[in-house]
């Protein structure tokens, strides 16, 4: 079961405790005649049906055991019923479910993908150093230098890490393979039944150590006592090479930095041309980002924009950043095994807002998300 489905079984779940405890404590209230058939009526003639049933003995046991499922949280009723479960408990759906009036709503016309957007800014939402609820969402547009094809979205810290890994994965079991092939010609006797040792891969968090560093399998003692090291701390032995990740930060004073490989052209060199045509293909892709994901947001004053970079071309003819607030740049690791062979690098721009919505106006959009999902889960 997914994640997701996993969320949504759980909040169903809290909606049918909600309803039983609301129906129990309505029913507690009334005559020691008043039925479960009795509410089933009311409820009926809240929403204006035809209520002739409870002359018929049998629909009136009928209606009950409806009643009785929904107080033991077997069943859930629809959105009609619902409706006309709040008619008859006197409330609306919100205090139905929550207990809080809310009066009107910032949210709930926004467009599906701001409403998208403004819950995972939400769900990673802190407070800065002003008290104020701020968030960061990262986009991400390049991997080693190359634009990349995937759908213009934007991701949560945990996400872009994620995202990182698998293309790093990828990216060092392709070169490890080439690697492999190579050896194979220089002596075909090699036991082929190390391939898939050979080109296993595991991507983990350096951990404040003083050097970013990989362990490559060859097989050796000394290799095998570096992973040992690292199988007794993972508690697994299913990968023989080890690349350590950090994260870059940029200090929040400094006001340029040069972002590698984004170079002025050189009408006599492809590579800087294509690099520069590159880049520009990425902010045109980070400017349609902007536009779909945050415009309406901050049209309505939902969230507001924090500090962010601009990009200029210095002296030497490096691209560079001028910033007012830090910039994170995730996830470059350098192979420092003494031959350097590059870095692994995911480029993203950094989306950072303060949340202008309330605690109150918070709590209702999430109810309106509750709403909606269950909405959804009854068509």
């Amino acid at each position: 079961m997914s994640y997701k489905n996993d969320q949504n079984l759980k909040v169903v779940e809290m909606l049918r405790v909600k309803l039983s405890q609301s129906i129990k404590s309505f029913c507690a209230t009334k005559s020691d005649n008043y039925t479960q058939a009795d509410f089933a009526k009311d409820v009926d003639k809240a929403i204006n049906l035809s209520t002739d049933w409870y002359n018929d003995a049998d629909e009136r046991a009928k209606r009950a055991k409806n009643v009785s499922r929904w107080i033991n949280k077997e069943v859930f009723p629809s959105t009609e019923l619902l409706i006309g479960i709040s008619k008859v408990l006197g409330v609306s759906v919100n205090e139905l479910f929550e207990g809080v009036f809310f009066g009107n709503s910032k949210t709930k016309t926004l467009s599906e993908t701001s409403k998208k957007v403004l819950k995972l800014l939400l769900d990673h939402r802190s407070k800065n150093h002003n008290g104020d609820f701020v968030s960061t969402l990262y986009f991400p547009y390049a991997y080693n230098g190359k634009v990349l094809c995937a759908d213009e979205k934007v991701y949560a810290y945990e996400e872009v890490i994620e995202m990182y890994k698998t293309y790093t994965e990828e990216q060092y079991r392709m070169e490890r393979m080439q690697e492999f092939s190579e050896l194979l010609q220089k002596n075909p006797k090699i036991n082929k039944q190390l391939f898939s040792r050979f080109c296993s891969c595991c991507i983990l968090e350096n951990e404040g150590e003083d050097n970013i560093e990989r362990i490559v399998y060859n097989g050796s003692q000394e290799v095998y006592q570096q992973l040992q090291a690292v199988w007794t701390k993972e508690g697994r032995q299913t990968f023989y090479n080890v690349l350590y990740y950090e994260d870059c930060h940029w200090d929040a004073n400094v006001k340029q930095m040069e972002l590698h490989p984004w170079l002025t052209p050189n009408v006599n060199d492809k590579s800087e041309t294509d690099s520069l045509d590159a880049f520009y293909k990425s902010q045109a892709k980070i400017e349609r980002v902007y536009e779909q994901f945050f415009k309406e947001l901050l049209e309505r004053e939902i969230i507001a924009k924090m500090p962010g970079v601009d990009f200029f071309v210095n002296e030497e003819g490096y691209l560079c950043a001028k910033q007012d607030e830090s910039f994170d740049c995730y996830c470059s690791i350098v192979d420092s095994d003494g031959t350097s062979k590059g870095e692994y690098h995911l480029d993203m721009r950094e989306f950072y807002f303060q949340i202008k919505l309330t605690d109150a106006e918070m709590k209702q959009f999430y109810q309106e998300e509750i709403e909606n999902m269950f909405r959804g889960n009854q068509q």
